[in-house]
């Protein structure tokens, strides 16, 4: 039938509206076997992880988020599945490949409103983990791209110059330090 995919689709948001979140998944996979050509795969892909997130399954659900950007990277929800995969594998414990995750977001996508946010997050992830050279890397960036964030660009200045202090560069350290006061006393009406 013509409309035979859009049927099963169509019953996978029944089952989830109904928090069968596993017959769910397998009204998608059918999707996804019998219609490999569908112009539905990016939405039934996001769709499977949003089930495993419902049922709080975070490495499979991340694992099909990311199906999804590497599947689908032209696709509106390209950018919207690496974000939850990077959430998903923080949740899983995965702070490594959250942080990884979400560092790549913000250079695929570096146009999306959340971009700013990932990346910073990243550094943030990378400092618990005391990977001071990624912290300094994440934060640097963040500097040179989203410099105008007047409510975050200090912190990415003191968290790039801890980094680097961290990593036995003093003088480095004190020049990231002293950039991240003069940008603060620049800035109108400081938080």
């Amino acid at each position: 039938s013509k409309i035979a995919e859009v049927a099963l689709f169509n019953g996978g948001l029944v089952r989830e509206k109904m928090a069968e979140w596993s017959s769910a998944i397998i009204a998608f996979q059918k999707i996804i076997q019998k219609y490999p050509n569908s112009n539905l795969l990016a939405k039934t892909n996001f769709r499977i992880a949003k089930n495993y997130e419902k049922m709080l399954q975070w490495d499979f659900a991340a694992e099909a988020y990311l199906n999804v950007t590497l599947k689908f990277p032209s696709s509106e929800l390209a950018p919207v599945s690496l974000y939850n995969a990077g959430f998903c594998f923080e949740n899983a414990g995965k702070l490594k490949e959250s942080a990884a995750t979400f560092e790549k977001m913000a250079y695929l996508y570096i146009d999306s409103p959340d971009a700013p946010d990932v990346l910073f997050k990243a550094g943030e992830i990378y400092g618990l983990l005391k990977d001071w050279e990624s912290v300094s890397r994440v934060n640097q960036t963040f500097a040179r791209k989203f410099g105008n964030d007047a409510d975050r660009i200090i912190q990415a200045l003191c968290m790039n110059g801890i980094a680097l202090y961290m990593q036995n560069n003093e003088s480095e350290a004190i020049v990231q330090l002293e950039k991240a006061i003069v940008t603060f006393s620049k800035i109108k009406d400081p938080s």
